[in-house]
């Protein structure tokens, strides 16, 4: 995320050539250690289940938060947050109410998606809000 901006590189592609790239020295490594061909075809198959499994579950996942986001709930929510002049404790608070109910309904990495996209987007005119304390 920190050079997505710089590099304008999405970061589905990382993940697809790291991928790829697990592959491809699975089987060199299993070429030059002498392993046969079907243990090698068993760990790319593997590999690759693996890998297919992630990539579904967040494909689900940000389903899901678009489809939240086309809803306008994160701008409801937003509005009202902050029409009702919250601190950010209290907004720390809530977020952490709902997730912990959203979190008996979604899966916990999905939970923490939205989450993260309600903290974002109520304290995205604020940089004070989203921005990493270092001193500690």
């Amino acid at each position: 995320m920190i050079f997505e901006e710089r590099i304008h590189l999405e970061k589905s592609k990382p993940v697809i050539i790291s991928a790829g790239l697990m592959w491809v020295i699975t089987a060199i490594l299993g070429h030059i250690q002498g392993v046969s061909h079907d243990d090698i075809h068993n760990a790319m198959t593997h590999y690759l289940e693996e890998y297919s499994q992630l990539l579904l579950f967040l494909l689900v996942a940000m389903t899901y938060i678009n489809a939240i986001a086309s809803l306008n709930v994160f701008k409801v929510l937003k509005y009202k947050m902050v029409s009702k002049g919250f601190s950010y404790r209290t907004i720390f608070a809530l977020t952490g109410i709902i997730a912990f109910f959203l979190s008996s309904v979604a899966d916990n990495l999905t939970t923490a998606l939205i989450m993260g996209a309600v903290v974002v987007s109520v304290g995205k005119d604020n940089p004070k809000s989203i921005a990493i304390d270092v001193s500690m």
